[in-house]
């Protein structure tokens, strides 16, 4: 299941939780995005910073992190925080799966 686009990020974890304000004439940066991405896959699905397997390139479906109930809540977010709409056209045909998937994602919809 595709769910979210196919960039990476740099980077692999980080724990700052938040609501990520994009003001007028203020653009975040990729590893901006991804870390509040990350920090918020981490709160809802538990994945404490001892937690060795989750990265921000694993697939978080196939490794278990999140299903279909946390990819809605995850949709909610970055559309909430980073004032995007999430089309279910892109949620059938981009990979949208990890962290640095998702952020690259919200970074091209942030530039469009």
């Amino acid at each position: 299941m595709a769910l979210f686009g196919s960039y990476y990020a740099s980077g692999t974890t980080g724990n700052v939780g938040g609501y990520l304000p994009v003001l007028k004439g203020s653009m975040p940066q990729l590893e901006e995005i991804a870390t509040k991405i990350e920090a918020e896959v981490r709160r809802r699905a538990n994945i404490g910073a001892d937690d060795k397997e989750f990265n921000r390139a694993i697939n978080m479906f196939e490794y278990g992190y999140l299903d279909s109930f946390g990819a809605v809540e995850l949709v909610e977010f970055v559309e909430r925080n980073f004032r995007i709409r999430v089309s279910d056209e892109a949620l059938a045909t981009q990979p949208l799966n990890s962290v640095n998937e998702i952020a690259a994602f919200v970074l091209r919809n942030l530039t469009q």
